[in-house]
């Protein structure tokens, strides 16, 4: 199990350093979840699992405050405002707490039915206002726009489907013969989960603002043909879930 454990700390540290060296740090905390997710579903003894847990959160303060400053001082902000608003401390919402605030307020406000699709000021759209940054609107805030527009019911449908996507992955999984397709089924199904949390968490002051797409949702060439990759990968595996007859 410990030589496991390093291989694939190896393969998955190697990514993850990767994006935080570019400033992502939203798109490198995904690995986290799935790297533990796919241990847990190795049946990896749960003492290691711990362990790892443990120094992961004794680690996070320096990354806090010694590595994280130093690849995105953005980053290192947004969670400062979050902590802030956590314990109810005074936020500057003209500057720094500008979107959480706001974005807050687009979804808070939509009410059942929502003010429509493409409304206008007009029509009481505080996104027509310019409360959703305009250059993010369609993308990491897709969340908070498709809820002022459709209302609560909207976001319910919404999150069924998805609820629906991914216990119909997780059936796939169940039922596979292949060991290594049910670790892939795993894995993705922990990243879809962890980007669909993390991008209405923000959106709903429940998880500091990241740059993070929602799937199948947010204006996004190159994650959303990953999305539709990998739900053709787990439909492979359902095909080839049985083991083929000798011929």
């Amino acid at each position: 199990p410990i030589a496991k454990l390093l291989i694939t700390s190896i393969i998955v540290g190697i990514p993850f350093l990767l994006v935080i060296i570019i400033g992502d740090m939203g798109s490198a905390m995904v690995w986290i979840p799935m790297a533990l997710c796919v241990l847990l579903n190795a049946k990896t003894p749960l003492r290691y699992i711990l362990l790892i847990t443990l120094l992961g959160l004794a680690i996070l303060p320096v990354i806090y405050y010694a590595v994280l400053p130093k690849v995105s001082t953005r980053g290192t902000e947004r969670i400062s405002v979050y902590l802030d608003l956590l314990q109810g401390k005074k936020v500057d919402i003209q500057n720094e707490g500008y979107a959480a605030h706001r974005v807050g307020l687009v979804v808070g406000k939509a009410g059942w039915r929502g003010v429509g699709s493409k409304a206008e000021v007009k029509d009481g759209s505080l996104h027509a206002r310019g409360y959703v940054p305009m250059k993010t609107a369609h993308n990491d805030y897709i969340f908070a726009v498709f809820a002022e527009e459709q209302g609560f019911r909207g976001v319910v449908i919404l999150l069924f489907a998805y609820l629906f996507l991914l216990l119909s992955l997780l059936f796939i999984a169940f039922f596979t013969k292949d060991e290594f397709g049910r670790l892939v089924i795993v894995g993705f199904v922990s990243v879809l989960i962890a980007h669909i949390f993390e991008n209405i968490g923000m959106c709903i002051n429940l998880m500091p603002i990241t740059g993070i797409p929602l799937p199948f949702m947010s204006y996004s060439g190159t994650f959303t043909v990953i999305c539709m990759t990998m739900v053709g990968v787990c439909q492979s595996i359902w095909l080839e879930r049985f083991e083929r007859p000798n011929s």
